[in-house]
């Protein structure tokens, strides 16, 4: 029989085990049941006397707001546990994707390293950085590093040779075998929702969205704590900036008059390696013939190979880039092609068809952000 002072105790009790544990519910739901039908059908003692509940109107009253107070803690305890944490929803969080990973393409060991939450530095070329040169500067000097330097890079960043790769190829491809290393290895990222990439020299800078004239800025230095500061390469800053556009872009390069696309590259580059890529795109992508039409045209482009974007779209420019870009590289006259980098010369002009097509179809919100150039990374 269950007495007063039982039913005060084990309302105690429940409500102790409630602080203790959010799950005590379950562990007594059975006791709290079988109360409620103590109180309806069963007899109770109250100060010793036994009393026929059916029969008792003070009774009944008395076993009606005992069970409304039961039912007051039990719905009062299924309010609080939603206010717990949940611990196997915690666990999930954790694996949540990343909102965004930008690489840091290097060719050598810079004096201050970019690297962070949202930065991942890529040794680009390490299948053959010991044995051939490599272009760098604002002048495409050939260099090689030398065995420690080497030795550095690969201690303190991941490789463009893991995995899916074609850091062979990266004197054709140059920072573009970064590029083919973050499609082929997103889980290595952790399968982020956008997907950045920029140079130990080049980045973006996040904290001048409109009142910059310029297309590029340069600064005297390394990427040290003032300059990342000063551009807001941090994450929080990276994020507000970004979360309300599908693609961001370097601020374009502006042709000098009577200068299109097409022209530029004859003037810098064997002409014939852009024909082999257009050729290549209207032949595998036919979707794509307008806006090859219409980027040879342009009188300014998104130049540098800096760009980041949502991984869905990232998707979408790989798949028209790297068929094309192999026919480039296997066609072309191989001296060429192996002392000029082409084909990430090439990807850069590749780059402006693809976003001509975007802007056609107006699928994407896009953004232009001053661009920076470090002289001494």
């Amino acid at each position: 029989m269950l007495t007063k002072r039982k039913l005060i105790v084990f309302l105690s009790l429940n409500i102790a085990s409630f602080i203790k544990q959010k799950y005590f519910l379950k562990n007594n739901i059975f006791l709290l049941v079988k109360t409620i039908k103590t109180l309806i059908f069963d007899k109770i003692y109250l100060n010793g006397d036994l009393k026929i509940m059916i029969f008792n109107k003070k009774t009944i009253i008395l076993k009606r707001l005992i069970l409304v107070g039961i039912l007051t803690v039990f719905l009062l305890s299924l309010y609080l546990l939603q206010l717990q944490p949940n611990k196997s929803k915690q666990k999930s969080t954790a694996h949540e994707e990343p909102f965004v990973k930008i690489l840091i393409g290097y060719h050598k060991k810079p004096k201050t390293l970019i690297k962070g939450e949202v930065f991942v530095p890529i040794h680009l070329g390490r299948d053959v950085n010991l044995d051939e040169p490599f272009h760098t500067g604002i002048n495409l000097t050939q260099s090689k590093p030398n065995p420690k330097d080497h030795q550095w890079l690969q201690n303190n960043m991941i490789g463009d040779n893991t995995g899916d790769n074609i850091s062979k190829f990266n004197r054709q491809y140059c920072e573009i075998t970064g590029v083919y290393w973050a499609l082929k290895n997103l889980d290595k990222l952790g399968n982020p929702k956008y997907i950045g990439n920029f140079h130990y020299r080049r980045q973006l800078n996040f904290k001048n969205e409109k009142n910059f004239v310029d297309e590029v800025k340069f600064f005297n230095g390394t990427a040290d704590e003032k300059y990342r500061k000063e551009i807001g390469l941090d994450e929080e800053t990276i994020k507000n900036t970004i979360k309300n556009y599908d693609i961001i872009l370097p601020r374009p390069f502006n042709f000098e008059e009577g200068v299109n696309l097409y022209t530029h590259t004859k003037i810098y580059h064997p002409i014939e390696s852009l024909d082999i890529c257009f050729d290549s795109i209207k032949k595998r992508h036919p979707e794509y013939s307008e806006s090859v039409d219409i980027a040879k045209d342009l009188k300014s482009a998104y130049f540098s190979n800096l760009w980041i974007m949502k991984k869905e779209i990232f998707e979408k420019l790989c798949a028209l880039a790297f068929d094309s870009l192999e026919d480039v590289r296997k066609t072309l006259n191989p001296q060429k092609c192996n002392t000029d980098a082409i084909c990430a010369y090439v990807f850069e002009r590749l780059f402006n068809v693809f976003i001509v097509k975007e802007k056609l179809e107006k699928n994407h919100t896009m953004l232009e952000l001053e661009k920076t150039w470090l002289t001494d990374p």
